[in-house]
């Protein structure tokens, strides 16, 4: 395991603080890499193993119908004494009302959380009002170049070939820690991105979609909304393709 310390040392800043560490970001970008990563810190900064609760929520050892007062109840049984606990829960919104259960863990326990999830499912404006007020969103991103780099360190190559290869193939770990050919890099990416369209992106907008298909328009149009573009104005563009496409979309 690479070590990221841009966001070791943000998590450092908001430790032992009241707040609830949301880390966001697209699939496979490194998120649980970090929490194994502030495990190792915490472990290093002396805190005992049994106070120190890691849980990954796509795990086979869960439930799948898992609900938010489960998920409390678990956690709760954990939590034997009045130090404090860190709270370390991946992929967290695979539950449904998570945020009552977090809430209830912060308020109700000597606790530190830090929770990671998808962006699709982890977005600021839809984070229940629970945890209003009482958490801090950590955006998470692929490898910048510089962490490129230090991945490729023994790679033998000089910066610029690794940067048409970072250019060519992106900066997800997986693919930066493999020794893949460029074919096979571009397959897990596509599979990457594959699977944030299916699972991510056309199950959140599903509605909208349906309301596309059935006759050509998202939402109330009584509003009269303005065109996407001045040509549709001026009636430049196909009629057809205006009335499909709205900038209320």
């Amino acid at each position: 395991m690479i070590v990221r310390p841009y966001y070791l040392d943000m998590l450092k800043t908001y430790r032992d603080v009241p707040l609830v560490k949301i880390l966001a970001g697209i699939r496979r970008c490194g998120k649980s890499t970090i929490l194994d990563m502030l495990k190792d810190d915490l472990f290093g900064n002396g805190i005992a193993a049994d106070h120190v609760i890691h849980l990954r929520y796509t795990s086979e050892d869960l439930d799948d119908s898992m609900t938010a007062k489960q998920m409390y109840r678990d956690i709760k049984e954990k939590i034997t004494d009045s130090e404090r606990y860190y709270l370390l829960l991946d992929e967290v919104q695979e539950v449904d009302g998570w945020e009552k259960a977090v809430n209830s863990l912060l308020e109700d326990f000597n606790t530190d959380i830090y929770v990671t999830g998808s962006n699709s499912k982890l977005m600021s404006s839809e984070i229940s009002t629970y945890l209003t007020g009482r958490y801090i969103s950590i955006p998470v991103f692929t490898l910048s170049f510089a962490e490129y780099l230090e991945f490729k360190k023994d790679s033998g190559r000089t910066p610029k070939e690794l940067l048409n290869e970072y250019i060519r193939m992106g900066g997800f770990p997986i693919v930066a820690l493999g020794n893949f050919d460029e074919r096979s890099s571009y397959q897990i990416v596509e599979g990457i991105y594959n699977s944030v369209i299916t699972s991510d992106i056309t199950r959140r907008h599903s509605r909208a979609w349906r309301a596309v298909e059935a006759d050509g328009t998202v939402g109330d149009h009584r509003h009269h909304p303005q065109p996407c573009h001045p040509q549709l104005e001026k009636g430049q563009a196909h009629p057809h393709l205006y009335r499909r496409i709205s900038c209320r979309f």
